[in-house]
């Protein structure tokens, strides 16, 4: 079965939210999801020539699933 965007997004917010509250299990353990990060790969979007300006990376799941992660600014 494919991971959703639903399911990507709950899970980078994760572990964004557990670096930033400095979980110590976390930073321990790393703990994540198989499902969604094993065996998994990223590249920058300027690695893979992808024509934009914007920051971000290319996030490949073990299932094989791809999703563009855009960093933008907001203030």
């Amino acid at each position: 079965m494919k991971t959703s965007a639903k399911e990507m997004s709950d899970a980078l917010m994760n572990l964004v939210d557990q670096v930033i509250d400095g979980d110590e299990e976390f930073m321990d353990e790393v703990a994540y999801d198989p499902k969604l990060f094993g065996d998994g790969s990223t590249q920058t979007y300027s690695e893979l020539g992808i024509l934009t300006t914007d920051a971000g990376f290319v996030f490949r799941t073990a299932d094989g699933s791809e999703y563009q992660v855009t960093v933008v600014k907001s203030k």
